[in-house]
């Protein structure tokens, strides 16, 4: 059975202990009662779960199993925030304005603490690189060099 769980906002860490508090004492008293797990329908070493940390006696029962799962799957999301195109999304404008003031892509991967490869892709999916040199280019590039350089050439 799938059942699609979502977590309301975040709380604090003394607000968890406040709450876990009234919970603990709503069992005691007989105010809560376990209920067999919403995943599997075990009836062994039941927890109760809180979406919202504003209501300490609504929780949904799960095994001990199905809720450290539960929050395994929570780390993981809060990971993928991290990820590297996560941090390349939110320093999107800077890795702009450091590629246009001139930096090179090794340069800018650096300073994110990226692999330049994950760098390139970016600003290549993004358009922030410059349009590469025309085929002839280096043409008119050694012609230049040698005008420059003139008779000595």
């Amino acid at each position: 059975m799938m059942i699609e769980l979502i977590q309301v906002g975040i709380a604090s860490e003394k607000t968890k202990k406040a709450v876990y508090s009234s919970y603990n004492l709503a069992l005691r008293k007989g105010l809560l009662i376990k209920k067999p797990c919403i995943i599997c329908g075990t009836s062994e070493r039941i927890e109760g779960h809180h979406f919202d940390y504003s209501k300490p006696l609504e929780v949904i029962w799960m095994c001990k199993k199905d809720h450290m799962e539960l929050h395994a799957h929570h780390r993981r999301e809060n990971l993928d925030k991290n990820s590297i195109s996560a941090r390349l999304r939110r320093n999107e404008k800077e890795i702009s304005l450091l590629l246009k003031s001139g930096k090179s892509i090794k340069e800018v991967a650096e300073l994110m603490v990226v692999t330049y490869s994950n760098l390139y892709g970016f600003a290549r999916k993004k358009k922030m690189l410059k349009r590469k040199t025309k085929k002839f280019d280096w043409a008119r590039d050694v012609f230049t060099v040698v005008k420059e350089i003139g008779d000595d050439f």
